[in-house]
């Protein structure tokens, strides 16, 4: 998964360090192992994450300039995103002749072209392709499905910025209109027909990726007034979100009936936390962690074929080797 940079902002190591334990969330998910049966949860984390940044990145380039430069932010979001996923889906593709299994093989091309068009979620809906059958019937490129849901996202957003702006609105309106979609992504996912348009929807999993907007406009730009005892608050909503990755999985009825939302929150205040003094930014402001963390969308685009593929009936090697 991708979250912005936060380069015309201040930079927070803490983010990079939460970006960090997400990606390594859902890796050790996709390892099939066990250890953390609601590591795609890390999923979530990342597009509240995402929200927080690029709202933050938006609002204050507004304020300067009176709305935001919607060519340059897509063009910046392309820069970033296309060129590191064409070559995955590429290499997939080049690869899937001599690496593929049957099932695989014919998967392959709708993904990577859903894929490259960023409706690779839509795809999993509309070909039922439960996320349920991760581990069964694996795809190489079948972890795109967050990414389409991200540039989806990357679209709509900014034009909700600019429109507020435009009218006249300021950062504090920009916040009420996204906190009114998030409750209405929320309804969304709980009157969802299926499991699968709650997981996989653009207008259900929007709610995460809100919550955070929401954080940016609200008190984004009054951060350091936070006192500095939240930095306790914090640290218990990192412990909580490992916890439920923990104690989680993809049949808990929770997931899929509005409850990612409330995970959005506690990603909230893992932000906040993360920012603020107090041991919970020193922890994610540790050098392997903030590695991880900027590195984590190419490990993100990576892991999942090469888990797919090095497997260990190609290799003959099982468990954690």
């Amino acid at each position: 998964m991708s979250t912005p940079s936060a380069d015309r902002s201040v930079h927070h190591p803490g983010l990079d360090g939460l970006r960090g334990i997400a990606v390594l969330l859902v890796i050790v998910f996709h390892s099939g192992l066990g250890w953390v049966p609601g590591g795609f949860l890390g999923v979530s984390l990342f597009f509240t994450l995402s929200g927080y940044l690029i709202v933050d990145l938006l609002v204050r380039e507004s304020e300067r300039l009176g709305r935001p430069n919607l060519g340059a932010f897509w063009s910046r979001r392309l820069r970033r995103l296309a060129p590191a996923s064409l070559v995955t889906i590429g290499a997939v593709v080049g690869l899937a002749a001599w690496l593929a299994t049957d099932v695989e093989a014919d998967r392959i091309r709708g993904d990577a072209v859903s894929a490259v068009a960023y409706v690779a979620n839509w795809r999993s809906i509309f070909a039922d392709q439960s996320y349920g059958q991760l581990f069964s019937a694996p795809s190489p490129l079948q972890h795109l499905w967050s990414l389409s849901i991200e540039e989806q996202l990357y679209l709509a957003i900014p034009l909700v910025v600019a429109l507020v702006f435009v009218v006249g609105g300021r950062r504090r309106a920009v916040g009420w209109v996204f906190a009114a979609l998030a409750v209405a992504s929320t309804v969304g996912s709980v009157f969802s027909s299926s499991h699968d348009i709650a997981y996989f929807g653009t207008h259900t999993r929007a709610v995460e990726l809100l919550a955070g907007a929401v954080l940016a406009c609200l008190v984004g730009h009054r951060l350091d007034r936070i006192p500095r005892w939240f930095a306790a608050v914090g640290a218990a909503s990192l412990v909580a979100i490992v916890v439920i990755s923990c104690t989680s999985d993809l049949n808990s009825g929770w997931v899929y009936s509005g409850g990612l939302a409330g995970f959005a929150l506690l990603s909230v205040v893992a932000i906040v936390g993360s920012i603020v003094g107090g041991v919970q930014r020193r922890v994610l402001s540790l050098s392997a962690l903030t590695w991880l963390g900027r590195v984590s969308y190419g490990a993100y685009l990576v892991h999942w074929p090469v888990m797919v593929w090095v497997n260990e009936e190609r290799v003959g090697i099982g468990g954690v080797a």
